[in-house]
């Protein structure tokens, strides 16, 4: 892969891989892991901004950008970023925005890595 591609790339497959020392039942199964449990952090995330709730914001956006950053699921850092640092000022103009872009990228993930919402996955 050519370094632009991987800049554009939604995931970090190189970094996944390591992860997994190259096995695909592993790679399978620590992504299904990853698409149940970063949905649920969304989800809570949802109420949170709904409700203003800025320290449960920065919170769950700060543990969600770490896990996803450590797993190479680069795509969804930058709006949990976002997110995590709009609960630090409280600033909910635009998070509403910035959540369903979370949302999208991590379809945009799952999608790159042939993942359902359902489970299964090409890698």
């Amino acid at each position: 892969m050519n370094p632009s591609a991987a800049e554009s790339s939604p995931v970090d497959v190189r970094c996944l891989t390591r992860i997994v020392a190259g096995e695909k039942q592993a790679a399978q199964a620590l992504i299904d892991f990853y698409r149940h449990t970063t949905t649920e952090q969304l989800e809570k995330l949802e109420h949170a901004v709904h409700s203003q709730s800025a320290e449960e914001v920065e919170t769950l956006a700060h543990s969600c950008a770490g896990s996803s950053s450590l797993l190479g699921m680069t795509a969804i850092v930058p709006p949990l970023r976002r997110l995590e640092q709009m609960g630090i000022e409280r600033q909910w103009v635009q998070a509403g925005d910035v959540l369903a872009q979370a949302w999208t990228e991590l379809e945009h993930m799952m999608s790159f890595l042939g993942t359902s919402k359902n489970g299964g996955s090409d890698v």
